[in-house]
């Protein structure tokens, strides 16, 4: 596969720090081949000791910024990580509620 194939991933804002009901998150996809104009992407939110506590899986995301609103209000307060992957990329931040 040519680097000019894949679809890189980044997150352009995680907000808010720390989070109560809602972690709102950024991200970027950049392909400067993506003639389709749509990829899936999966987005996972795991507990400090690793356990999934969110999935969701995103089709039809577009090149460019796209948003997502995760609801929270049922978490504990504590560290979490974040992950939004698609099939050649996958980009993890901590966040804190």
């Amino acid at each position: 596969v040519c680097s000019s194939d894949l679809m890189q991933l980044a997150f352009q804002q995680v907000c808010p720090v720390p989070f109560a009901n809602v972690l709102n998150v950024d991200f970027t996809i950049d392909n400067t081949s993506f003639d389709k104009g749509n990829t899936m992407v999966e987005v996972n939110l795991y507990d400090i000791s690793g356990r999934k506590v969110y999935s969701r899986q995103l089709t039809a995301q577009h090149s460019g910024l796209n948003s997502l609103q995760i609801p929270t209000q049922q978490l504990a307060s504590g560290i979490y990580t974040l992950s939004v992957s698609n099939a050649q990329t996958t980009i993890v931040q901590k966040v804190v509620k």
